[in-house]
């Protein structure tokens, strides 16, 4: 578990960068000129409904091409029926 300090005893200028980070962005601190330290924001918690919208984003297969990624799952699985079973703790 990291080390946590309660936003209120940092002093009111490091609280005010803290503020303005954007989501994603990295805050690094330094003394004389070498990096010590970063801070970063957390990544809020993904909804039900966050990922809904994801996923109706992402580019849809045409029906050919759906057709065509069944076809290649079904070869793919029957080349890995005739793959020799082998136990990789006995090498």
């Amino acid at each position: 578990m990291p080390n946590t300090i309660s936003i209120d005893d940092f002093p009111p200028s490091v609280r005010e960068r803290l503020e303005r980070i954007p989501g994603g962005e990295t805050l690094v601190i330094v003394d004389n000129e070498r990096p010590v330290a970063e801070i970063r924001t957390v990544p809020k918690p993904r909804t039900p409904e966050s990922l809904a919208a994801i996923f109706e984003s992402l580019p849809h297969l045409t029906p050919e091409e759906a057709e065509a990624f069944g076809r290649d799952i079904e070869e793919s699985r029957r080349w890995l029926d005739q793959l020799p079973i082998r136990d990789p703790w006995q090498d």
